[in-house]
């Protein structure tokens, strides 16, 4: 049987990234809101819910922030996740089974909190991703079909 089954490993974050995770999971994907609209600037898209949490997308990474800097960093070449935080320091998880099985709590008990899932929040970063790299690659291909349009016209003067 290929079943398998495999403790889970709970990371103590700051309450603050912990908060910032916790309110990114739970906001809605509706169109209406404002975070759900990314900024194209420069070769960055940025996602942001005021004073929760700021996603900033890169053409190879993801990098969910929280207001007290600390930030969960997700590679998409090689699929390498990245914790960055005051309280867990820097951990970097490779591994498919190790994401799938690493819970984020915080460091103290909070109102209403449990250990949330670092596979979900990867989950719902990439969506965002996603769109931010259609965006772009549409950019870029309006940019060439207007560079190829200037040369072109170039060539008749």
């Amino acid at each position: 049987m290929s079943i398998k089954v495999v403790d889970a490993k709970v990371v103590r974050v700051s309450t603050a990234l912990y908060r910032a995770l916790s309110s990114f999971a739970a906001s809605s994907l509706k169109e209406r809101y404002l975070w759900n609209v990314g900024v194209h600037l420069l070769d960055k898209v940025i996602f942001e819910k005021t004073g929760k949490w700021r996603l900033v997308i890169s053409s190879m990474e993801a990098s969910l922030e929280a207001p007290n800097s600390s930030c969960i960093k997700y590679n998409y070449n090689d699929g390498a996740v990245e914790i960055v935080d005051k309280m867990a320091g820097v951990i970097t998880i490779k591994e498919p089974v190790e994401i799938i099985r690493t819970y984020l709590a915080p460091d103290r008990e909070l109102p209403f909190s449990g250990p949330l899932s670092l596979e979900k929040i990867l989950d719902k970063m990439k969506l965002y991703y996603e769109a931010a790299r259609n965006h772009i690659a549409e950019c870029m291909e309006l940019h060439e079909e207007a560079e190829a349009k200037e040369e072109a016209e170039a060539k008749v003067e």
